[in-house]
């Protein structure tokens, strides 16, 4: 028979992995800072980098597919291989990039990303429209969950030793 904490980090882990990825913007507003206008130099890219902070962006047609992407890193390896700043990026942007659909639950995109190591994924639907962006460090930030619990904790924690040989019961994280 299980404890109730046992039963407790079940539950959580299970609405953790059916608990859908946190909703992606659509063309506008947030998402818009991600992509690079139509034949950007590596300048352009550069600019479209630093003002997300987020070590991408995004190549989309005039129909809102998403052609490609570039990084940081992709800049870069062109800058040493002899690019100007002045240079087009098309040539640089990646075509063969990975993606997730709108649907793909956090969980797994968490855990494509960590498969891949790669820090961000592009959402796309399946006419590959762009519908938004997963960046690692939003998704790694533990999300806000509207419960509250009160545990009380008695006696001297032998069952659940290891973890009481040098926390408290009440000071134990629980999912977190």
């Amino acid at each position: 028979m299980k404890s109730p904490l046992e039963r407790g980090l079940e539950s959580m882990d299970t609405k953790l992995e059916n608990a859908k990825a946190a909703p992606v913007p659509k063309h506008g507003g947030e998402l818009d800072a991600f992509i690079l206008p139509q034949s950007a130099s590596l300048l352009e890219v550069l600019k479209t980098i630093d003002r997300t902070a987020a070590q991408i962006a995004l190549s989309v047609n005039s129909e809102g597919k998403l052609d490609g992407l570039i990084t940081d890193g992709d800049v870069r390896r062109a800058l040493i291989g002899g690019a100007s700043l002045s240079d087009s990026a098309d040539k640089y942007i990646r075509r063969d990039f990975l993606s997730v659909s709108p649907e793909t639950p956090r969980a797994t995109v968490l855990d494509f990303m960590s498969a891949k190591s790669i820090k961000h994924i592009p959402v796309v639907d399946s006419d590959r429209c762009l519908c938004g962006i997963h960046l690692l460090q939003s998704l790694i930030r533990p999300q806000r969950l509207p419960n509250t619990a009160v545990i009380l904790a008695g006696g001297q924690g032998t069952r659940l030793r290891p973890y009481t040989t040098n926390v408290p019961k009440p000071m134990l994280k629980v999912a977190g």
